[in-house]
């Protein structure tokens, strides 16, 4: 009796092991095929109308958008002269805060900038992102006009296309086009046929 009730633990234990080694292959799997998700972080002064507005926008091509709680731009990130914040600098704040299979999205309304080889130190741009990468940063100082909110959501899905990989475009109409410092968005229209089959299905 006591050989035979061993004989039956050492079967469960092995059965378990066998179990368990399933459930972890499968997890594995499951994360690799899982949902990008989007996770806004806003830094202090940040419309809410932007924001509400830009997570209707996303939820067509995401179905999972996180808001975090809006927090100060890390004052380590702000330039030489203190007017500009550094948008490498918060690229790499943000991608500590990111998650696999997460995209981080820093929204500010102050002016941001990076360095333009051959061109300047401080260069103001619109947004900047990681290609690939988890994390991206846009700002609205630069955006002008009647539409700015329209513009926005372009700029905004442009640098989650740097995220998942695509470089710039030379498609006009294209949400990967470079802006190349000037306000092209009114005459962007979608991914063109070339980088939407870039992107991951």
């Amino acid at each position: 009796m006591a050989i035979g009730y061993k004989l039956q633990i050492g079967i469960c234990i092995l059965l378990g092991s066998i179990c368990l080694s399933c459930h972890t292959i499968q997890s594995k799997a499951d994360q690799e095929k899982a949902e990008t998700i989007i996770v806004f972080q806003p830094f202090s002064g940040f419309s809410p109308r932007s924001l509400a507005y830009l997570e209707k926008k996303l939820h067509k091509n995401f179905s999972t958008i996180v808001i975090n709680t809006p927090i100060d731009l890390p004052h380590q990130a702000l330039n030489s002269s203190h007017k500009r914040y550094r948008a490498d600098s918060l690229i790499r704040f943000l991608h500590k805060k990111g998650r696999p299979n997460e995209i981080v999205i820093g929204l500010t309304k102050n002016d941001i900038s990076m360095t333009k080889k051959g061109i300047s130190d401080d260069y103001g741009v619109f947004g900047y992102g990681y290609c690939p990468g988890n994390a991206c940063v846009v700002s609205t100082f630069r955006i002008k006009g009647s539409n700015k909110l329209e513009k926005l959501y372009k700029l905004t899905i442009h640098e989650i296309g740097h995220n998942l990989g695509l470089p710039h475009c030379a498609e006009k109409t294209c949400f990967m086009r470079d802006a190349k410092g000037k306000d092209h968005f009114n005459e962007l229209t979608d991914f063109c046929q070339k980088c939407r089959k870039k992107l991951p299905q």
